[in-house]
């Protein structure tokens, strides 16, 4: 899914009375058929479109940096329910395991170094696709992948023409953190949807959404200040969900930087995981 943001987006942003977009033709965030406009009196806004009384646990992780030289943001991740991960967890190590390996790093598997190291790309690309086979398997189970990227280069010129603007990794959180949650299948038709978010430990986004949460949470704010009950860091060594959420943000950003190996990988991806991957740029 691409979200292209041109001249007339903005120019429907600067007329759009208390908001930062409309779902007539301003700045959203398209998620299935559904327009999520971008907030306007918070740094974001996660609305809650489907409810359920149950925990809903979303591994985030990052690829590319919001600083001079990086061409695109990513955030990407995966949303499943509790009662999943236990199962995606084995299948995942069993994985690794027999390709003997005990952990993965995507940027380890791309530079061919530390775990990686004497791997022929041949030997990459099968790890690959058989990690994303492990997690095709669990589509029928609402296991959801997300990306937003967002191209830098092209941000800053429309920062440059609209007064008021998300930062980019406000736009990434709002479109991966805030939409498209599945049901609970153990749980179908509860009133109240709960989130649990999970970003690794050295990870930038987290500071973005932890302040806002904090002090709504201290307000008593209603919203998505309810509905997420914790925002927390994990070590992505640790768990293979965070892994996953590695391999999700890496191949979206590398996709749109033209890297060679995900012009492969990214359409098999999308092929194989539910899921909505988002792009924005000048358009």
């Amino acid at each position: 899914m691409t979200r292209t943001l041109g001249n007339n987006a903005f120019s429907n942003l600067r007329k759009t009375a208390g908001g930062l977009g409309a779902a007539t033709g301003g700045c959203g965030i398209a998620v299935g058929k559904r327009w999520i406009p971008l907030a306007s009196s918070s740094s974001f806004h996660i609305p809650n479109p489907n409810r359920g009384q149950f925990v809903l646990q979303a591994y985030f992780d990052g690829s590319g940096q919001n600083k001079p030289g990086d061409k695109m943001l990513t955030l990407g991740g995966i949303v499943a329910s509790g009662s999943v991960w236990t199962d995606f967890e084995k299948e995942w190590m069993a994985t690794l395991q027999a390709h003997n390996l005990r952990e993965f790093h995507m940027t380890d598997a791309m530079a061919l170094r530390r775990s990686f190291k004497g791997w022929s790309n041949e030997k990459v690309e099968n790890l690959l696709n058989d990690l994303l086979t492990v997690c095709s398997k669990f589509y029928s189970r609402r296991f959801y992948a997300k990306s937003c990227t967002v191209n830098l280069e092209e941000y800053w010129k429309f920062a440059k023409e609209i007064l008021v603007l998300p930062t980019p990794e406000e736009i990434c959180i709002n479109a991966c953190c805030g939409s498209g949650l599945p049901e609970d299948e153990e749980n179908p038709g509860a009133e109240f949807q709960q989130v649990e978010l999970y970003f690794d430990i050295h990870e930038d986004f987290r500071h973005k959404i932890q302040e806002p949460w904090e002090r709504g949470k201290r307000k008593h704010a209603g919203g998505w200040i309810n509905q997420v009950q914790t925002i927390a860091t994990i070590c992505a060594e640790e768990r293979p969900p965070l892994q996953a959420a590695d391999l999700i943000a890496w191949t979206a950003n590398a996709y749109h930087r033209k890297h060679e190996r995900a012009k492969k990988l990214y359409p098999i991806m999308r092929s194989t995981i539910i899921g909505w991957h988002i792009f924005y740029d000048y358009g």
